[in-house]
């Protein structure tokens, strides 16, 4: 059953490997499932859990994590790997869809998924060290090249591959002519093991030739050749680059550590030579020049916006008690927040940031410089910053209920949200992301239950604006479309049209604001959604009930008993309109908030929304 539904999912969401030069990263190429069945399902699901919650974050730096979890026979391994070609952004995307998916090979013992960009694999036993397995397999594809000497090309390349990638970190591209190949290995086997895997993947890809393109999908090592340049050439450029600055780095480091150590030597001998009152005075130059030189960081990291309060640290560690782990409220992308209490008694949400690379960075001063131009009820406030050596932090406002989805999908908790007060979440957030478009011309990018905040009596404020984009410069209308650098946001949240082609306008949000309408009316998480078809979404299942007229099944449970069931269903249509495929359908928030407003206006039917079957 669950090989059957994982085809029919594969079919409707993603595309077969290309017969043209147009090959996504995110594009399956191969899977199976194991044979047999686990005896207790429930824990080796929390097992899959626990390992994926294990391994995202070495993902995100090293693109390669292991974790094993549970007991034998029920204990599971699990590993996955991007390409190293990929992008973070991409890397986290691919690798998303990937265990989402392996996730439906569930009750067997676990299974592969070979995407063009990632690889997943999950076994009731340590496969770690396996370079090749009877389960390995290739796939041909593209038009024939009859042109003389293509397949002496191809068996060029791939040698390249194999001689060169087991001893560059199991890593390597190559070109010969026009055929470009790439060879990858998983981290745990040692370079003969790796150069077996691949030598094994060269003999599958050899034998596709003439064909353009040729796939090896073997259990240690993927191996891909084609007509065309099919990896991210800047990508690798910019690797190499980065390691011969890494190199230079490191021998001017040495240079200036012993020019240092040459200086501070020949400092101490003047120094004892020198007078007590000469020592303390030179003590307290360096003393103010170090100071000096703090504020001035601090001053210019706040100069473009006066209303910030620029916090010392020391301030921020008596206001959590040096962080102690009792104030935190939670864990974030780049770090931890605290909740922390002022002199004067005012609440406050410290975020404490671990930045290690430029696209975080970016991503925070992009946070700051987004919430600081935009007030509005519906947005949380930014209350100041600060800076240090190790970590930076933003402070904000403090709000007592926390998150959306701390209450929401809590089964006790969840009850204290009557319709009133969902209504007047949804309406809220309409609201908040209305002035984000229509008065600040930014998307936000990354809607979602997590991201919504709740004050004391339930006020819904929009929070993480680290995703979020002025567009267009110039403060313009927002166009209908428009292409974006890079995808970002969370998985079942994004817009169909972002996620396959980046196209970027206020209609994501719509669309990410419409699965958030569908929550909230029904009590489901969109992501965790489980029906008698284990591949459905919350989504589809809503709109199929609509289309059957049985739209008041979905509706929350927990929800008191004089609940208008009219109203409900009536902002679920709206919920289903806001998540129609096509983006020009979509309503626009302040669209919405008159939906939701004027119950006498009639209400447009929904389309389909994406990745339902055509003939449901």
């Amino acid at each position: 059953m669950a090989l059957s539904l994982i085809a029919v999912f594969l079919t409707l969401t993603f595309l077969t490997p290309s017969t043209s030069t147009t090959t996504s990263r995110l594009d399956v190429l191969g899977w199976f499932c194991n044979n047999g069945t686990v005896s207790d399902l429930e824990a080796y699901r929390r097992s899959y859990q626990i390992n994926l919650d294990n391994t995202r974050d070495d993902m995100r730096k090293y693109k390669f994590g292991t974790h094993e979890h549970g007991d034998p026979p029920q204990k599971m391994y699990f590993l996955s790997q991007c390409v190293s070609d990929l992008s973070p952004e991409e890397c986290d995307l691919c690798w998303s869809s990937a265990t989402d998916l392996l996730f439906n090979c569930f009750p067997s013992p676990g299974g592969r998924f070979y995407l063009d960009g990632c690889f997943v694999r999950a076994d009731n036993y340590s496969f770690y060290r396996e370079p090749v397995t009877h389960q390995d397999t290739k796939i041909c594809g593209g038009d024939q090249d009859l042109s003389p000497g293509f397949k002496g090309l191809v068996k060029e390349v791939t040698k390249s591959i194999v001689e060169t990638a087991p001893y560059s970190q199991g890593f390597s591209v190559a070109r010969k002519g026009a055929v470009y190949a790439l060879g990858i290995c998983r981290p745990t086997l040692d370079d003969e093991l790796c150069k077996l895997c691949l030598a094994d993947g060269a003999l599958s890809v050899n034998s596709c030739s003439p064909d353009k393109e040729g796939f090896a999908l073997n259990a240690g090592c993927y191996f891909r050749y084609s007509n065309y340049t099919f990896y991210n050439e800047r990508a690798l450029l910019s690797m190499s680059l980065m390691k011969e600055h890494i190199l230079y780095v490191l021998v001017i480091s040495m240079v200036c550590v012993l020019a240092i150590a040459s200086g501070f030597w020949c400092g101490k001998c003047i120094y004892l030579g020198a007078s007590p009152k000469k020592r303390l005075k030179g003590k307290r130059f360096f003393f103010h020049l170090f100071v000096h030189l703090r504020i001035e960081k601090e001053s210019k990291s706040v100069s473009n916006n006066s209303n910030l309060m620029c916090f010392k640290y020391s301030t921020l560690e008596k206001a959590t008690n040096n962080f102690n782990e009792s104030c935190k409220l939670g864990v974030g992308g780049y770090g931890e927040v605290f909740k922390g209490t002022l002199s004067d008694g005012r609440e406050i949400a410290i975020k404490r940031l671990h930045i290690t690379g430029k696209k975080p960075r970016e991503d925070i001063h992009n946070e700051i410089d987004v919430i600081s131009r935009c007030q509005h009820k519906h947005l949380v406030r930014l209350i100041g910053c600060c800076f240090t050596n190790m970590n930076s932090f933003i402070i904000y406002e403090f709000l007592a209920n926390s998150s959306l989805d701390h209450i929401l999908f809590d089964p006790e908790k969840k009850k204290e949200l009557g319709w009133k007060k969902r209504r007047a979440i949804i309406l809220g957030t309409a609201e908040g992301l209305e002035y984000l478009h229509e008065a600040c011309k930014i998307i936000h990018r990354d809607i979602k239950a997590s991201n919504i905040l709740l004050d004391l009596k339930y006020k819904p404020k929009i929070s993480d604006f680290g995703l979020a984009k002025f567009y267009p410069e110039g403060g313009k209308d927002i166009p209908s479309s428009s292409p974006s650098p890079s995808i970002a946001g969370t998985l079942g949240y994004m817009a169909p049209e972002y996620i396959s082609k980046g196209i970027l306008s206020n209609k994501i949000d719509a669309y990410s604001f419409g699965v958030l309408v569908l929550e909230i009316t029904s009590g489901f998480r969109n992501n965790m959604f489980r029906s008698d078809n284990s591949l459905e979404t919350l989504v589809t299942q809503v709109w199929k009930c609509f289309a059957s007229d049985k739209m008041e099944e979905m509706i929350d449970k927990e929800m008191e008993e004089e609940t208008d069931k009219t109203e409900v269903k009536r902002v679920m249509q709206i919920g289903l309109l806001c998540t129609q495929e096509s983006p020009q359908l979509r309503p626009t928030m302040s669209k919405v908030i008159e939906m939701i407003n004027s119950t006498d206006l009639v209400l447009p039917t929904p389309t389909k929304p994406p990745f339902l079957h055509d003939s449901m």
